[in-house]
């Protein structure tokens, strides 16, 4: 309310033409003797009650200013002028005088028009709005509160007005508009010389051409005109249901109000006590009541389910019941959304927490379904609205209440509360609980957390959170969601070790050995036929289940290791390791021993061996062949009991007692058993003795050669 003074709807002036033009019939009569059901023979009856231009005037007049009231108690202000010969205005800027029972014997005690008296032929209506235009440059309480405030705010002065005539010509439109525009700078001169006026910076004009059912309009269309300060908009409308549709969309769009149409009210009939109705009854309210629904309708994208809704939800009754619906056709506008009546069986105090409330006024305050609705409210009754669906559970997302004798619209919390706990990681859309790897994600998080450091001189590496980042992105390059995705990250028992250590910046000759233990114990398992021990949720493609699953480890296996491998020369070792003992097509194995290779010579400066100095396929086989050879000396020091207890296990086909006995006796001594680390380093079976013997002999070799070589010697 700190703002409210620099709202253009905090003031507005209502100017009202009180020319004999306005005694004239409209051409609706009123039958108010139609109660009267039994007339016997010679019964006379009263002749009906012909409304004035100037009642309905009054009417529209009263008509806005309850449903402003209604909705805004305070800091909306109204002022009313009646325009003639002279002006007369009804009402201040005052807090008492904002209200509708003094707007009402201010009113009455003006009374109607004069028929008798001649009408003012040269633009009697300017009289009233010059003297709108000099009560929208006094201040208002809020106004001169903030003047006179210390706290440096700027007061800026808005206001709106809102004329009520009768126009003879289009071109008394266009006069009114120009004289309306030099009444304004002429009012703000006078206002800039006081100091108790304040000059208008912002205002607009809406003029209503009044005319009764008999004459056409004189405007086919609206006219807009807009200058520096100024918006005016003139069009005609005829006295009935076109002027209160236009009273009603004035209110919505000054006050940004919209509308809620309650339908399926049940109601007993008065004639009929036995027999039940469905009602409709519009309300309105502020316009963020709808802001959550129409946002989960934009999100949906069901952009026409309220017209749907609206269509769908026509009043149905029971067989031998009477069907009466009654909806208003001023509500038809697009700031309305229907919801349903709903009857839970849940006490208010169990339903969903309330998320804002906002007091509402009535569409059409006098008819019996509002009225009712009113009552059963007033009383301390609570009524629950629901979206209108054709299928599906019911949503609840409002409520009507009355709190202190005025009634609100509660809007519910359609969402997980703020107060309670939030929801499960494991807890998909809809309460489906998915397959995360929460706990892989936790060990994940760990291992990345940073902490302080002490300042240091940037190098070649870059800054402590630079490399942190590149850690962060090399370690989820590949990352599965879930542990249906993968099969690496479910094989933990077998390969922990290598997932720990595949980031480190640089590997020991002991961080390598244990990767390829893990390597070689892959190997074995798949060349005994052994199934892994992964989670039957775990994904795989059609075919034979276990290759599949080989297959798809060694894939996930190659991809890690190939995000890691440009952090050192040992993660490249490791890498055409994988390489060696894949067993994939001959020509992708051949390719990648030929990049592994380009890469290792470039950074010892030797030459780049080409493809044709590559093992063949041949020699390839017989590489693999020797890695997966059973017969040959176990690869590890120290094999893990996990591992080779599986291996061990007869994998189909009989087998006797002797030889399970004596695989038994292997893996024991095998824990025992201290490797040769000429072998422990080698590839395959067959170790080689002294390798750097020979690498010395052919640098020497080498070295004589470019001897035997240097000019001035005799060949």
């Amino acid at each position: 309310m700190a703002q409210s003074h620099k709202n253009i709807s905090n003031k507005t002036v209502i100017v009202l033409d009180h020319s004999s033009h306005f005694a004239n019939p409209s051409g609706i009569v009123v039958d108010y003797d139609s109660s009267s059901k039994n007339r016997t023979l010679g019964f006379i009856p009263l002749h009906p009650i012909s409304k004035s231009l100037w009642t309905w005037s009054v009417e529209c007049v009263l008509e806005y200013c309850r449903m402003v009231y209604d909705i805004f108690p305070t800091g909306r202000h109204i002022a009313l002028i009646a325009s003639d010969v002279e002006t007369v205005v009804l009402n201040s800027w005052q807090k008492e005088h904002q209200n509708l029972p003094t707007f009402m014997e201010a009113l009455a005690k003006l009374g109607s028009p004069d028929e008798s008296r001649k009408q003012q032929q040269d633009g009697g209506i300017m009289f009233g709005l010059t003297e709108a235009i000099a009560t929208l440059t006094g201040c208002t309480q809020a106004q001169h509160e903030a003047r006179t405030s210390l706290d440096g705010n700027e007061v800026v002065n808005r206001g709106r007005i809102i004329c009520i005539t009768s126009l003879s010509s289009p071109e008394d439109a266009s006069e009114v508009i120009s004289r309306f525009q030099d009444a304004l700078i002429e009012e703000n001169k006078k206002a800039a010389a006081s100091d108790q006026l304040m000059p208008i910076e912002e205002c607009e004009l809406e003029v209503i051409d009044l005319h009764p059912l008999s004459s056409q309009p004189v405007l086919a269309s609206p006219q807009f005109h807009t200058s520096e300060g100024l918006h005016c908009e003139i069009g005609s409308h005829k006295v009935g249901k076109t002027l209160a549709s236009k009273i009603l969309s004035l209110v919505q769009n000054h006050f940004d109000l919209a509308i809620t149409t309650i339908t399926g009210i049940p109601m007993k009939e008065e004639q009929n006590a036995g027999s039940s109705a469905n009602y409709d009854v519009g309300v309105l309210h502020d316009k963020k009541a709808h802001d959550e629904i129409l946002c989960i309708q934009r999100v949906v994208g069901a952009a026409d389910t309220n017209s749907a809704a609206m269509a769908s939800s026509t009043s149905s009754a029971a067989p031998g019941t009477t069907a009466t619906t009654s909806v208003s056709a001023l509500t038809d506008k697009p700031n309305s959304v229907t919801l349903k009546w709903s009857q839970p069986r849940l006490s208010v105090s169990d339903l969903l927490y309330s998320t804002a409330a906002f007091r509402i006024s009535p569409v059409d305050v006098n008819s019996r379904p509002s009225l009712c609705l009113t009552n059963f409210l007033l009383n301390g009754r609570q009524v629950i609205l629901e979206q209108p669906r054709k299928s599906g559970a019911k949503v609840v997302t409002h409520m009507l209440a009355s709190h202190g004798g005025e009634i609100f619209i509660h809007c519910l919390g359609m969402n997980r509360s703020p107060l309670e706990d939030p929801p499960s990681i494991s807890e998909g859309p809809g309460g489906r609980v998915t397959d995360y790897r929460i706990k892989d994600f936790g060990a994940f998080i760990r291992r990345n957390r940073l902490a302080p450091c002490q300042e240091v001189d940037c190098d070649d590496e870059g800054l402590p959170v630079e490399r942190a980042k590149q850690q962060l992105e090399r370690m989820t390059r590949n990352y599965p969601m879930t542990i249906g995705e993968t099969v690496l990250y479910n094989l933990h028992t077998c390969i922990d070790p290598l997932l720990e250590t595949i980031f480190k910046p640089s590997l020991s000759e002991v961080d390598k050995m244990k990767c390829r233990e893990i390597i070689y114990t892959i190997v074995k398992m798949e060349a005994n036929n052994e199934p892994l021990p992964v989670p039957t949720m775990t994904t795989v493609r059609k075919g034979n289940k276990r290759d599949e699953q080989y297959k798809q480890l060694w894939s996930e296996l190659e991809s890690l290791v190939q995000s890691a491998a440009d952090l050192s020369p040992g993660h490249e070792e490791i890498l055409d390791c994988i390489f060696r003992c894949r067993t994939p097509a001959s020509g992708d194995l051949a390719r990648r021993l030929e990049k592994t290779t380009k890469a290792e010579t470039k950074e010892e400066g030797k030459p780049v061996k080409r493809s044709s100095d590559l093992p063949g396929p041949a020699e390839l086989t017989s590489a693999v062949a020797d890695i997966l050879s059973t017969d040959s000396p176990p690869p590890s020091k120290k094999a893990n009991v996990s591992l080779t207890g599986s291996l061990f296990k007869p994998t189909g086909g009989g087998q006797s007692l002797l030889s399970m006995w004596t695989e038994r006796l292997k893996m024991v001594h095998s824990q025992k058993h201290e490797e040769f680390a000429g072998r422990a380093e080698s590839y395959g079976a067959i170790a080689t003795l002294y390798p750097n013997l020979k690498m010395e002999l052919k640098e020497k070799h080498a070295n004589t050669g470019n001897v035997n070589k240097l000019p001035g010697k005799a060949s």
